[in-house]
C-alpha cells in the first residue's frame, strides 16, 4: 500500500500532511470505520464488498493495466454481494471523460458484474466529469438502473474550472 500512496503524493499535496514513514501504517490512521480493499462485510444482512481498483489512470495509485490483472481483481467478488463498492465505474456507465473524448470505465468490471456478480447496488466514483456533462445521467442524476442492478456515482465534485468566474 505505501507504493501506492506514494504515487498519490504528487497528484494530491494535501497528502503531504502524511508522514513517510506512516505510508506503511496508513491504515491504521482510520478510526471509526471499516476500510474494504477486496474484502468485504455484512451489514444488517447485506454482503458489502469493496475494491479500490481501476484501469491506469494518469498514475494515481491502485492503479493497473486493462485486461488479466484488472480481471484478477474483480473475480474476488463474491457472487452473493448485495453491495459493490469500487472506485472505477464499470464500461458504459457514467464514465465519458469529455476532454479526452472517451469512455474510461472498465470492460472487465462491467462483465464480472452485469454477468455474473449482479449486486443490487454497484456504488463508484473516480470520474467528475460525467455527472457534470449529464453523459449518462437520468434527468441529472448520477444514477443508473440496469436490472437487476442500480449503478450510483458518487461523484458529485466540481471541476476547479466551475469555481473560476469570469
Amino acid at each position: 500500500m505505501a507504493d501506492l500512496i506514494k504515487q498519490d503524493f504528487y497528484y494530491f499535496p494535501s497528502a503531504s500532511k502524511l508522514k513517510p514513514e506512516n505510508y506503511e501504517n496508513v491504515q491504521s490512521l482510520l478510526t471509526n470505520c471499516i476500510y474494504l480493499q477486496d474484502s468485504d462485510v455484512t451489514v444488517r444482512g447485506f454482503r458489502i464488498y469493496g475494491s479500490p481498483w481501476q484501469p491506469w489512470y494518469y498514475g494515481w495509485g491502485f492503479n493497473l493495466p486493462r485486461g488479466q490483472a484488472l480481471l484478477d481483481k474483480w473475480n474476488q467478488i463474491p457472487d452473493s454481494t448485495d453491495i459493490l463498492l469500487t472506485h472505477c465505474p464499470p464500461l458504459g456507465f457514467l464514465d465519458w471523460v469529455p476532454r479526452k473524448m472517451q469512455r474510461v470505465g472498465c470492460m472487465e468490471l462491467l462483465n464480472t458484474v452485469q454477468r455474473r456478480v449482479q449486486p443490487k447496488l454497484h456504488v463508484f466514483g473516480h470520474i467528475h466529469e460525467d455527472t457534470l456533462s449529464g453523459g449518462d445521467c437520468l434527468e441529472d442524476e448520477p444514477l443508473r438502473r440496469t436490472p437487476p442492478s442500480i449503478f450510483v456515482s458518487l461523484s458529485f465534485c466540481v471541476l476547479p474550472s466551475d469555481f473560476i468566474s469570469t
